[in-house]
């Protein structure tokens, strides 16, 4: 077992193609992705975001919590809102004619958003709308008990929203833009699912050489293959290590200063990232080693896609429109288990994201063991 991890490990080390893959291609897309951002100058705050008001339920407790909400975010240098109470005809007409960016709806038990397009602004919008429902309750109360304590709850909802801060890369909590780019090292992490599709066709003896010799071999498959697994996991390891060093130390983002936590997260994202590799290897049988490759890829950049590579908004849209695959999606985890450490005093996210990653695992081997369970083949 200990020859086979060694030559599984100089040959990974040996394979070029693979190494740019891992390495230099999230690098190089990290990259301009900051530049793009950077481009854009200093970022002072977001100017006000138009949206219309419209009140179905005067003098209703949910009118007045949510009016208070409403005049904190509209108040001083840094209001993030520019409301406008109207009708809802008036509110339909500016909506389809841009210029609004959304409707708030207050009825007497809910606050409801209605939006004609997706955008930062949008995604904005619906971010205080869910952080309202949130807090809802809590606001509500104060505001019947003490309404000179309004604005401190507010406060307190809004620096989870983070978005009434000045932003400086790579300086504390990830924001919109940093958090876009860190999705660049989970694509790093997910780019090793290549290794798994060749550990799978290296070990079907109708899809390579090597895996007829196999075959015939005396030696048990697992013998074989754990060895290479743990090989395989260790060096897209390092490759995701490296790739976090350039993602600090080149482009200054902030990880957090438990790095041994990271580098945790990258060992089992890495993992999760070579068993669906092996998975989609095993089920797909009738593409040869180049037509895999390029399906794993764009099944890989998908979901680094889905988990807000281009754009944090299109996730919280991910989110709200089909939540089960935002939960299910392993780029998703691992993205929310970084994110954590950078933004978050306690553990919680980290942990549930990293044993979702591990159960995913998990579930990907066990379907791999069993398509690639010993076969008979009439000819090899």
């Amino acid at each position: 077992m200990l020859q086979s991890f060694k030559y599984e490990f100089l040959r990974i080390i040996r394979t070029k193609d693979m190494m740019f893959w891992s390495i230099a291609f999230p690098i190089l897309l990290g990259t301009f992705m900051y530049i793009a951002f950077s481009s854009l100058g200093d970022f002072q705050g977001f100017e006000p975001i138009p949206v219309a008001v419209v009140v179905e339920a005067q003098d209703s407790a949910m009118s007045e919590a949510f009016n208070e909400v409403l005049e904190v975010l509209a108040d001083g240098e840094e209001a993030i809102l520019a409301p406008i109470h109207m009708t809802m005809e008036e509110a339909n007409l500016q909506l389809n004619e841009g210029e609004i960016a959304g409707i708030y709806i207050v009825k007497e038990e809910e606050v409801s958003l209605k939006l004609a397009n997706q955008g930062m602004n949008q995604s904005i919008l619906m971010m205080i709308t869910d952080r309202f429902i949130q807090f809802q309750s809590t606001i509500e109360t104060i505001a019947q008990e003490e309404v000179t304590l309004v604005p401190e709850a507010i406060e307190n909802m809004m620096l989870e929203l983070n978005i009434n801060h000045e932003s400086d890369i790579g300086r504390g909590a990830l924001d919109f833009a940093e958090y876009n780019i860190m999705i660049f090292l989970v694509l790093t992490v997910f780019m090793g699912a290549n290794h798994g599709v060749r550990k799978s066709l290296e070990f079907q003896a109708n899809r390579s050489p090597l895996a007829a010799r196999r075959s015939v071999s005396p030696t048990k498959k697992i013998k074989g293959l754990i060895p290479q697994l743990i090989a395989s996991v260790i060096m897209q390891t390092v490759y995701g290590i490296v790739g976090l060093a350039y993602f600090m130390f080149v482009l200054g983002l902030d990880f957090g200063t438990e790095l041994h936590l990271v580098i945790l997260a990258l060992l089992v994202g890495s993992t999760t990232a070579i068993s669906m590799g092996m998975l989609i290897g095993a089920a797909v049988r009738k593409v040869d080693l180049t037509g895999l490759d390029g399906i794993l890829t764009g099944i890989t950049v998908a979901l680094c896609f889905l988990a807000g590579m281009m754009g944090a908004d299109f996730r919280i849209m991910v989110r709200n429109v089909a939540p089960i695959v935002d939960r299910i999606n392993p780029a998703t985890m691992l993205a929310d288990a970084l994110y954590s450490l950078s933004s978050f005093d306690d553990y919680r996210i980290y942990i549930t994201s990293l044993v979702g990653l591990a159960i995913t695992a998990v579930i990907f081997l066990s379907f791999s063991a069993i398509l690639l369970r010993r076969k008979n083949y009439d000819s090899i």
